[in-house]
C-alpha cells in the first residue's frame, strides 16, 4: 500500500506558494486503485477505488488546476469506457463530486486541461460515429458545451505519439488552441470561444530525441474502425480489451507485416483472446516473425532483445483479472525510465516503462518475437545532395557522434532536413536556394545542428524567420555560434547562466562590406556578414581555413563592396589572390584574372562617389592583395 508522507491539508497549501509543483497520478495496488498527490518529493494518497474503476490506464488524464486546489480524473463505466466520468475534489482529498456522466458517449484519452484561472476545464470525447469533439465546462460541472464538432482537423491522430500539450487555453480564457504534430510543418488551431471560429498558423517542431528508440509504428485500441469489434472467446472488444492483440499489430508491423489490429484479428479469431501469442508469429505473419513464448518479466532480455533491434512486449496486472501490454520501444541504461513504451491504450510513444512500474508494479510478463528490423536509414537517403549528407555527418562525428538517422531526407520549413538520434541531432541543407539561384546541384553544402542551438532555432523561427544553416558549429570570442543564411545564433550555456540569441546580419557599416560563402559560386545564403573599416588598401594574408571560422577549409568564396569618394584625375587599381580575383568599378570589370599572377587597371575618374567591388576565392594559400592610388 501506499505511504502517506504528507497531509495535503488547506494550511499546508496555504504555507507553500509553490503550487506549480503539485501533480498527480494513479498507481494500483492488486484490485484497488489510488489517487495520489505530490508535492515536491511529498506523496499522498487521497482516494481509493475499486481499480477497475480507476484505471491506471486513465493516469495521463489526471490533472491539478493551476491554482492547485483542484483535482480531476475519470473513472471507468464499462470496458469500453461507455458510461465513463469525470470527478473534481480539493486537493487535500475532500469534496468529491462527479462533473459529468457520458452514459452513451466515451471519453477520448486525452488529458483534462484547465483554463488558466483554473474556471474552466476542457476534455475531449468520441461521437458514435467515431469522430472526435472538443467539450468545456466551468470547474463545479455547469455549462458543459461543445467547443468543435465533425473537423477534419480535430481527429485521433494529433494525440497520437505525444498527447501532452495538444490542448491549451489562451491565458484570457477567449480560444482553445490544439497542434497537430502529425505532419511538419506542425499547426496550430484556435478555437474563437465567442464567435466559434477557426483559425491556424503553423509552429515550430519541437522536436525531441531519445537513444536507440526504434520506429515501432503506432496503432491505438480505441481507434474507431475497430475498437468495438469483438475479441476472441472472451466476450470483450479490442477497445476494452484489445491491449495485447494491438501491441502484437505493432511489433508485427515493425517487422515488415501488413497488418493492422483489425487484420491480426481476424487471422487469429478465436485464438484472439486470450492471446495466442506464438500462433500469431506462426500463422498471421506471412513468415516475417518468429518467437512468441510467454517469459517472465527479465530486465536484462528486454535490453539484450532491444539492443539487436528487436521490440519488447511487456505485460502489467492492471487488477486481478486484467492485465495491460505495451511496446517497449528502446532506451539505455539501468533505469525504467530511461526506456519508453509504445502504449496501444492510446497511441502514445512518449511515456516511460519507469511510468508503468510506478503505477501497477514491476511488469508480470513479457514477450519476444524476432524478424529482420527495417533497413536502417542512411545519411542523406531520400535526397539528391548525397554526397552534401555524408559529408556533413563524417564531419559531425559520423556514427559514433550522431548515430543511424531516425528518418528519411525531407523538407522542412523550405530546407531539407534528417534527424538524428545523437548530438549533432539534425543535418540540414539548401536545396531551395540552389533551385532558385540556378545553381549546380550540390553547391550547397549540408551542414550538422548539434542539440543547444537546434532548440532554440526550431522553438524560435526555424528556416521561416533565420534561413537554413550557412555553416557547422565553430568556435568565436569563447562562445559556440553558428551561422544562418540570415544572421548568427550564439549558443548560451545554462551552467554559466548564458541564454541563446539571434543577431542578424549588420545591414550598413563602415568600410568595407566583406560577405563569405561556403562555397565558390558566391551562392547559396551567406556564412558570415560584416564590416573592415580602415584604408582602402588591403593586404590581407590568411591560413587555409581563411578570414572567419565560419568558413568550410579551401570551398568558400568572398565578395567585398565600398563605396568611397575620389577627386577627379587618374588612377590606378592593382589586385591579387591566390586563385585569381575581379574588381569592378562602378558595375565595370576592370580586373579580371584567374590565378595568382594578379592584375590591374589605369584610367581616369569624375570626382564623384564610386563603388568598389572585389570577389575571390578561398584555397590553400588564401590571400587577398588590393591596392587604389592616384596616378
Amino acid at each position: 500500500m501506499l505511504t502517506q508522507a504528507f497531509q495535503p491539508t488547506g494550511a499546508h497549501a496555504e504555507t507553500n506558494p509553490a503550487i506549480t509543483a503539485r501533480s498527480a497520478g494513479i498507481e494500483t495496488d492488486g484490485d484497488q486503485a489510488h489517487l495520489y498527490v505530490t508535492n515536491g518529493p511529498d506523496k499522498a494518497t487521497i482516494l481509493t477505488l475499486p481499480a477497475a474503476t480507476l484505471d491506471a490506464r486513465t493516469s495521463d488524464s489526471v490533472s491539478v488546476s493551476p491554482d492547485g486546489q483542484k483535482v480531476v480524473y475519470m473513472t471507468a463505466g464499462q470496458a469500453d469506457y461507455t458510461g465513463s466520468a469525470i470527478w473534481s475534489l480539493n486537493y487535500d482529498g475532500s469534496d468529491r463530486q462527479m462533473l459529468a456522466n457520458f452514459s452513451t458517449q466515451k471519453l477520448w484519452t486525452a488529458p483534462f486541461t484547465w483554463s488558466h484561472d483554473s474556471r474552466q476545464l476542457a476534455y475531449v470525447i468520441m461521437a458514435a460515429d467515431g469522430s472526435l469533439e472538443l467539450w468545456r465546462m466551468n470547474a463545479d460541472g455547469t455549462g458543459q458545451q461543445p467547443v468543435l464538432k465533425n473537423s477534419s482537423s480535430f481527429r485521433q491522430e494529433i494525440f497520437f505519439g505525444d498527447n501532452r500539450n495538444v490542448l491549451s487555453w489562451t491565458p484570457d480564457g477567449k480560444y482553445l488552441e490544439y497542434t497537430d504534430r502529425s505532419t511538419e510543418p506542425y499547426r496550430k488551431f484556435s478555437v474563437d470561444l465567442t464567435t466559434d471560429k477557426v483559425s491556424s498558423v503553423e509552429v515550430p517542431s519541437d522536436k525531441t530525441q531519445t537513444p536507440r528508440k526504434l520506429d515501432v509504428p503506432l496503432f491505438s485500441q480505441m481507434d474507431p474502425r475497430w475498437q468495438s469489434w469483438s475479441l476472441g472467446v472472451c466476450g470483450t472488444t479490442i477497445g476494452a480489451q484489445g491491449c495485447a492483440l494491438t501491441s502484437t499489430a505493432m511489433v508485427f508491423k515493425y517487422f515488415g507485416v501488413d497488418t493492422d489490429p483489425a487484420r491480426l484479428r481476424n487471422c487469429l479469431g478465436y485464438a484472439a483472446c486470450p492471446m495466442h501469442w506464438s500462433e500469431a508469429a506462426n500463422n498471421c505473419s506471412g513468415g516475417k516473425v518468429s518467437g512468441g513464448d510467454i517469459l517472465s518479466f527479465d530486465f536484462d532480455a528486454m535490453r539484450n532483445s532491444l539492443d539487436h533491434g528487436f521490440p519488447v512486449i511487456v505485460g502489467f496486472m492492471v487488477n486481478t483479472a486484467r492485465t495491460h501490454f505495451v511496446v517497449v520501444n528502446g532506451g539505455s541504461g539501468t533505469d525504467p525510465n530511461g526506456y519508453t513504451v509504445n502504449d496501444p491504450w492510446d497511441a502514445t510513444n512518449t511515456k516511460t516503462l519507469g511510468e508503468f512500474i510506478q503505477r501497477q508494479g514491476w511488469p508480470q510478463q513479457m514477450e519476444l518475437f524476432t524478424g529482420t528490423p527495417p533497413t536502417p536509414h542512411t545519411p542523406g537517403e531520400g535526397t539528391s545532395r548525397l554526397a552534401q549528407f555524408v559529408d556533413a555527418y563524417n564531419r559531425g562525428g559520423g556514427l559514433t557522434a550522431l548515430g543511424s538517422p531516425t528518418n528519411g531526407a525531407h523538407w522542412w520549413y523550405g530546407a531539407v532536413i534528417q534527424d538524428f538520434p545523437g548530438d549533432p541531432v539534425a543535418i540540414m541543407q539548401d536545396e531551395d536556394s540552389e533551385n532558385r539561384q540556378g545553381l549546380t546541384p550540390g553547391t550547397c553544402l549540408a551542414y550538422y545542428i548539434r542539440r543547444g542551438i537546434f532548440n532554440w532555432y526550431a522553438a524560435n523561427g526555424n528556416p521561416t524567420l533565420f534561413g537554413p544553416p550557412t555553416s557547422d558549429e565553430f568556435a568565436w570570442n569563447n562562445h559556440t555560434i553558428q551561422s544562418f543564411d540570415n544572421g548568427y545564433i550564439q549558443f548560451g550555456n545554462p551552467a554559466n547562466n548564458e541564454s541563446t540569441g539571434f543577431t542578424a546580419w549588420p545591414a550598413t557599416g563602415d568600410g568595407w562590406r566583406r560577405e563569405f560563402y561556403n562555397n565558390k559560386s558566391w551562392g547559396c545564403g551567406t556564412s558570415w556578414v560584416d564590416y573592415l573599416g580602415g584604408d582602402v588598401n588591403l593586404d590581407s594574408p590568411w591560413d587555409a581555413s581563411g578570414p572567419v571560422p565560419a568558413l568550410v577549409k579551401d570551398g568558400w568564396s568572398a565578395r567585398y563592396t565600398r563605396t568611397i569618394s575620389l577627386s577627379s584625375g587618374s588612377y590606378t587599381i592593382t589586385a591579387s589572390s591566390a586563385n585569381g580575383v575581379k574588381v569592378w568599378l562602378d558595375d565595370n570589370l576592370v580586373v579580371n584574372v584567374a590565378d595568382a599572377s594578379g592584375g590591374g587597371w589605369q584610367g581616369h575618374v569624375t570626382g564623384v562617389s564610386h563603388t568598389l567591388k572585389i570577389e575571390f576565392t578561398g584555397g590553400d594559400q588564401a590571400q587577398l592583395n588590393f591596392k587604389l592610388a592616384a596616378s
